[in-house]
């Protein structure tokens, strides 16, 4: 078993249809990023929403892998149920937030999940999938 904590990272973006802009309508981002710091109280997830209206949530639990995974896989879940226009990428990798390097190559993955369709819901990477 892997020393380091575990680490799993859901990006929403892309209400819109074109594959450049992953991130949310203007129009839509107050109310759009209102959910999505909503799904993650509820769920107890920290969420960040960015400046260009694309959100970035950590799921860090203690404990076995694949209950933090479902976990992660549930809140994106609902924030789908609620947002369904758009497209959101779930990755997960092992280190600790002040390894900079791993927690972007994970935010990495996730983003590319997002943006490798233009089709509305969640792209769970391979990383993830095999845990």
């Amino acid at each position: 078993m892997n020393a380091e904590p575990l680490r799993s990272i859901v990006v929403v973006g892309g209400r819109g249809g074109g594959a450049a802009d992953a991130t949310l309508d203007e129009l839509d981002d107050r109310s759009a990023s209102q959910e999505i710091l909503r799904a993650g109280r509820l769920f107890g997830v920290q969420v960040a929403v960015l400046a260009d209206g694309a959100a970035v949530a950590v799921l860090k639990t203690p404990g076995i892998p694949t209950e933090q995974i479902e976990r992660a896989a549930r809140f994106a879940l609902h924030v789908r149920s609620q947002l369904p226009d758009s497209r959101i990428g779930l990755a997960t990798g092992w280190g600790v937030p002040e390894d900079q390097a791993t927690m972007n190559e994970v935010v990495t993955r996730a983003m590319a999940a997002v943006t490798a369709s233009t089709e509305h819901g969640v792209r769970i990477d391979p990383a993830t999938v095999s845990l």
